[in-house]
């Protein structure tokens, strides 16, 4: 099941009773939220919602997504405090990803992740990490524009405030640190992403002339995963004109997060 799926299923359960606000399985208030609870189950020792075709929603999922909407209400709630505006006079609200491209903007508002009546004011803007990377490889235009950036933002730190540091999830018994969920790269980080830099060159040298087109690569690339995925060949990354991009530069944003039994 995709994670948009998830979503709708856990505001479908929501808006009927089925799923209480602190996460918890329950009977529902309306005929039809009967008929969904009978589908609640216990699988594995856990309570959990059964769906056709062996698929489920378990506790422990519930639990998850919970934790997600817990960091994403911290950071909204911070920024509104230090912009010192309410949710009612945000003229907009960008939702970046490739996720967001697809999500309900109404599950979002269901299960919180929006402030209430903001669902309208919500704008899909897709994959933007990926479309602006290939803005700034093929547009100076842009990379000029982006330069000019620092100048202008103000970073909020969320780990170095206590009280948006941690909070406790309802229904969870255990605390949640943003900390956790976005830890910083550390000093091993950086020697590791320096250390396969270095076996990188070894096992997968390029040219001159490949790695002068590299940045075409990683635009093709992304949208290869985004607006043309639909056109993508599912060996996609036998052919050198993928795997180059992804070795030399997805898999480097990648590396810091891989257990290190894995990264041995």
């Amino acid at each position: 099941m995709t994670g948009t799926g998830y979503l709708s299923l856990a505001s479908i359960l929501r808006t009927h009773g089925v799923l209480d606000e602190s996460g918890h399985f329950g009977q529902g208030n309306t005929p039809l939220a009967a008929k969904l609870a009978q589908n609640v189950t216990t699988i594995t020792d856990e309570p959990a919602f059964r769906l056709n075709n062996g698929l489920y929603l378990p506790a422990s999922d519930v639990e998850e997504i919970m934790k997600v909407k817990a960091a994403f209400n911290l950071a909204m709630s911070a920024l509104l405090e230090e912009a010192a505006i309410t949710p009612s006079q945000l003229t907009a609200i960008h939702i970046a990803g490739a996720l967001g491209e697809h999500v309900s903007l109404n599950d979002l508002e269901v299960l919180g992740f929006l402030p209430p009546g903001t669902r309208t004011k919500a704008v899909k803007a897709g994959n933007t990490s990926l479309k602006g990377t290939e803005l700034i490889l093929t547009d100076p235009g842009a990379r000029t524009f982006v330069e000019t950036l620092p100048d202008t933002i103000t970073a909020l730190d969320l780990t170095e405030d206590k009280p948006l540091a941690t909070g406790t999830l309802q229904g969870c018994d255990s605390p949640m640190s943003i900390d956790r969920l976005f830890p910083n790269l550390t000093d091993e980080n950086a020697a590791e992403l320096e250390r396969f830099g270095d076996i990188l060159k070894k096992v997968w040298p390029l040219k001159a002339k490949h790695r002068d087109h590299l940045k075409y690569d990683i635009r093709d690339m992304s949208r290869g995963l985004t607006s043309e995925r639909s056109e993508r060949k599912l060996d996609y990354m036998g052919d050198a004109k993928f795997l180059s991009p992804y070795l030399c530069y997805s898999c480097r944003g990648s590396l810091p997060h891989v257990p290190p039994v894995h990264r041995a």
